[in-house]
């Protein structure tokens, strides 16, 4: 499987040129460009228009290991779901598991395909979603490099979720840089694909929360609204607790068997 690219075809140019559209007002995305055709195609018309209402969802999960049930009952099974509902993107993140991964790259690179093919095995349909691989969308890279220069190391700090990530792996004041910007990672995954809705533990709501400051943010100095603000799907089972019983599972702490 090659994963130098999304399963299905990936961002394509439509993330790329809206981001590009935010600096020229004159480039319009490839999504709002009107394509004319005759009248026996009216019925692709309309699809494309009824397909065009669809509200977009971002998820993902970083690949530093292979899912478990907590990913199977709080994510997956809804993601299953919302495909046949939603424009639906998955983002395989493997520029943020290297965020506390640094020094076993490979244990990330290992992973990817794991990921993805635990995807497949829940039912998730690359025909319905599309799924893509974060470092092979340089754009994002390049996105979360200009949103840091909108957030102060004090607002990165004040983060429940990032906060308590910190205290769990024992980091102390030795936190990777890359590490306590995340929530700067997210935001760029989030506006890139323009998502309205990002399916989320109710742990994650203050990275929904900081993402929306910095696209309130970036419309300020716009001047115009240029990107929206996201949503949370929270699922019915948001967070379920570890083997060890001290938090949740996760597959990084190594709690989840």
């Amino acid at each position: 499987m090659d994963l130098s690219h999304s399963v299905s075809g990936g961002i394509n140019q439509e993330s790329i040129m809206q981001v590009k559209s935010n600096a020229n007002p004159n480039l319009k995305p490839i999504d709002s460009i009107e394509v004319s055709c005759s009248n026996k195609h009216e019925p692709l018309r309309a699809e494309a228009e009824l397909s065009a209402t669809k509200e977009k969802v971002l998820t993902g999960d970083r690949a530093t290991g292979q899912l478990h049930l907590g990913h199977y009952v709080g994510s997956l099974q809804q993601r299953v779901k919302l495909q046949d509902v939603y424009h639906q993107t998955i983002l395989v993140a493997d520029m943020q598991g290297l965020t506390d991964n640094g020094h076993q790259p490979h244990k990330v690179a290992s992973n990817i395909v794991n990921v993805v093919a635990d995807y497949l095995a829940v039912g998730i349909d690359p025909l319905k979603t599309r799924i893509c691989l974060q470092s092979a969308i340089p754009a994002l890279a390049e996105l979360t490099m200009y949103y840091s220069n909108l957030v102060s190391i004090a607002r990165l700090e004040r983060n429940p979720t990032v906060k308590n990530e910190i205290q769990s792996k024992s980091f102390g004041r030795s936190i990777p840089a890359g590490f306590l910007t995340y929530p700067i990672s997210q935001a760029a995954d989030i506006t890139a694909f323009n998502a309205t809705l990002v399916p989320v533990g109710e742990d994650q709501l203050p990275m929904l929360e900081q993402t929306n400051e910095i696209v309130r943010r970036l419309n300020h100095i716009a001047g115009r609204g240029v990107l929206n603000e996201c949503k949370p799907l929270l699922s019915k089972v948001s967070r379920l607790p570890s083997t060890d019983g001290r938090s949740k599972m996760s597959k990084s702490m190594g709690n989840c068997q």
